[in-house]
């Protein structure tokens, strides 16, 4: 059985959308945050602009894998089962 099975029931669905979209926010506000103490001088600054690139990318991506795994969340695997998998694609 499968967590996504789980949160496809009635009761699980709202707990599982809700539970997953705080944490998407907040693992994209960590990415965020690193740029911006690394900007303002509170970590390391960078050693060249390959890194801050990088980091650009890494937030990009961490956007686009929230909006994955949201949206995996939102479609259930009992009654959208090839959006599910799509959205699981966009989440990896």
């Amino acid at each position: 059985m499968y967590i996504s099975t789980l949160g496809a029931t009635g009761w699980g669905k709202p707990l599982f959308i809700t539970g997953s979209a705080v944490m998407v926010v907040l693992f994209n506000a960590t990415f965020c945050m690193e740029r911006w103490f690394r900007h303002k001088g509170r970590l390391v600054m960078n050693y060249n602009i390959t890194e801050k690139i990088l980091s650009g990318f890494a937030i990009a991506f961490a956007i686009i894998g929230g909006f994955g795994l949201i949206f995996l969340t939102i479609f259930d695997t009992r009654r959208f089962p090839n959006v599910h998998q799509a959205m699981l694609a966009v989440f990896m």
